[in-house]
């Protein structure tokens, strides 16, 4: 399913928008155009948030009240629209396909999307966190039923941590909630371990971002010791738990374990800012490929600043793969950057109805050209 309208009013500082994209677009302009908060009012159709603030006030633009993003997918014969509203110190209205959605995942599970930004290469320096949400997301589209075990699992979690910090301990409830974290994070272990022996596979079929890097392996590490159950690993963690306050062991601890060449953390350890973001986009394009085997959707790739970190030949590495992977593109890129990053990738023989470029020039979008100076 490919994004093909898009319309925003008084987002950040795009003017009155809309575009019709193609399969791969160029957003071109200076530094402060726009072309960002364009691939922001995309993302945010599809994750219901921002991957720039939390607080969806800023993304009113100066002088309005209000903005409004709408888009409009499609997939043959099957459409969906999906729109939101927000006013200022209000809550966000959502609508998708004439209804309210029932929640957040519902934009999420429309079409599997990707973002790189220059940020990209925290997914292999950055924190665990980072990592399980990586996992989380592509393993939804994967296994939709794992939704529902991971907000059951994430209540249970949550009420075991207030008896655990409220220091009144009422041993049936606590049983009760760590009966239901048992059951829900074992099945959780068993979805992730999954998806993760996938993503290692995939990430074996193309190794033409990483191959200078040397072998490649994924591994789950689950969040408790393997030896033990993890009922016996809450056990053995009971009193230090009420101690603390809060579950020691359990998935929110969990972590995908990159081994470069045999050594784990060699990736953090020892790469370039570049060859981490290379290392970060190839498991990126591996997820896209573990849910298009399983959904039938290449989904929707945002790209901002593709240049940063990588230098011509990875560039051209990236743009390659990107390309191959099917995935709709919206890729940004400063205008004097423009033919270099674009003859790094394109296709001499891509027709011109594949692709559009679309020009930011103080927050108005020009009409698409297909001239590649």
């Amino acid at each position: 399913m490919y994004l093909v309208r898009l319309k925003t009013e008084g987002f950040r500082n795009l003017g009155s928008a809309e575009i019709r994209p193609a399969r791969i677009n160029f957003v071109i302009g200076n530094n402060g155009a726009g072309k960002t908060s364009l691939l922001e009012a995309i993302y945010l159709l599809n994750r219901g948030r921002s991957f720039r603030t939390s607080q969806l006030d800023i993304c009113i633009r100066l002088g309005e009240d209000r903005c409004h993003v709408f888009g409009e997918f499609r997939d043959g014969k099957r459409q969906s629209r999906v729109g939101m509203e927000r006013y200022r110190q209000k809550d966000t209205q959502w609508r998708m396909d004439g209804r309210t959605p029932g929640s957040v995942a519902e934009l999420a599970q429309l079409v599997p999307l990707m973002l790189i930004t220059p940020e990209t290469l925290s997914l292999v320096s950055g924190t665990p966190q980072l990592r399980r949400q990586f996992m989380d997301a592509g393993m939804f589209h994967v296994e939709h039923h794992v939704w529902s075990v991971w907000r059951r699992w994430r209540l249970a979690l949550q009420n075991r941590n207030s008896l655990l910090k409220s220091g009144r301990i009422d041993s049936r409830q606590l049983s009760a909630w760590t009966d239901v974290l048992v059951e829900t994070s074992e099945a959780l272990t068993t979805s992730r371990s999954a998806f993760v022996k996938q993503l290692d596979n995939a990430l074996k079929e193309d190794e033409s971002l990483t191959e200078s890097l040397g072998q490649i392996e994924l591994n789950y590490q689950s969040g408790w010791p393997r030896e033990l159950s993890y009922r016996m690993a809450l056990e053995q963690c009971l009193e230090r738990d009420l101690d603390q306050g809060y579950t020691s062991v359990g998935p929110h601890k969990a972590d995908l374990m990159i081994r470069v060449n045999g050594e784990y953390l060699g990736a953090r350890r020892f790469l370039s800012r570049g060859q981490q973001k290379m290392v970060a986009v190839a498991l990126e394009l591996a997820r896209l490929r573990v849910v298009r085997r399983v959904s039938g959707q290449s989904g929707i790739v945002l790209v901002d600043d593709v240049a940063a970190e990588l230098d011509y030949p990875n560039q051209k590495r990236l743009l390659g793969g990107l390309l191959d992977s099917g995935a709709q593109l919206f890729i940004t890129a400063l205008t004097d950057m423009l033919p270099d990053t674009l003859k790094a990738g394109m296709n001499p023989d891509m027709g011109s109805d594949q692709w559009k470029m679309f020009h930011v020039e103080h927050g108005q979008l020009r009409e698409p050209s297909n001239k590649i100076d």
